[in-house]
């Protein structure tokens, strides 16, 4: 009998190992599927894209992904969208510089603001600059995934400005960008969206969804 008892004892042991098994593979499962939701959804999402306007007073750059932005950057520079870029954010202010002189756009044409540690403070501490410098019409450069947060950062830290959004555009595949810490940047970027918007709801200003799908003019 003892022994009977103890099988038994050893198949409800192992019967609830089973099932907590299953569900953590369910939860791998959902989460899975959640993340690709999010990895696919962010170009409707998260990005805005504006048709350019044959010239502008400045290029704002921000920082965090320097090379793709200094690059983008430097396109319009030599385009002649605008006569001057400005730089904002710690970290890559100065690389992002280098980079956008190495590519052809003077030194002397590019304003640095290197102390805003994030999208707000990067809007925030902007706005005396570009208010300073008579900006009325200005095009943001960021990541594609970050365009929808930053260009309603700086519409509400400048509103006297008219911006337009120029981003950096997706180069990975769905697979290159799922295996890739740029992947984990996109998903984290759905609920840092979600946080700016109660900030914001918090502080009195309520954030109506830009729907810009017109595409950039290549150059």
């Amino acid at each position: 009998m003892t022994d009977i008892r103890l099988v038994e004892r050893d198949r409800a042991g192992l019967g609830g190992v089973a099932k907590l098994m299953l569900y953590f593979v369910g939860a791998v499962l959902v989460a899975g599927a959640l993340y690709l939701l999010a990895l696919t959804g962010g170009n409707r999402l998260l990005s805005v894209r504006d048709a350019l306007p044959a010239r502008v007073d400045t290029i704002v750059v921000l920082g965090g992904d320097g090379p793709s932005r200094a690059a983008k950057a430097a396109s319009l520079y030599r385009a002649r969208v605008a006569p001057r870029v400005l730089v904002t954010g710690d970290g890559d202010c100065t690389s992002i510089r280098r980079s956008m002189m190495e590519a052809g756009v003077p030194f002397a044409a590019i304003t640095l603001e290197c102390a805003s540690r994030n999208t707000w403070e990067n809007a925030q501490l902007s706005a005396p600059l570009l208010r300073e410098a008579g900006v009325q019409t200005a095009v943001l450069v960021t990541s594609w995934f970050h365009t929808r947060r930053a260009i309603t950062c700086f519409t509400l830290a400048s509103p006297q400005i008219q911006w337009f959004s120029a981003p950096t555009e997706q180069q990975e595949t769905l697979w290159q960008l799922a295996t890739s810490a740029r992947g984990i940047q996109l998903a984290k970027e759905y609920p840092k969206a979600v946080g700016y918007s109660i900030l914001l709801a918090l502080r009195g200003v309520w954030i109506t969804p830009r729907n810009a799908t017109s595409e950039i003019p290549k150059g």
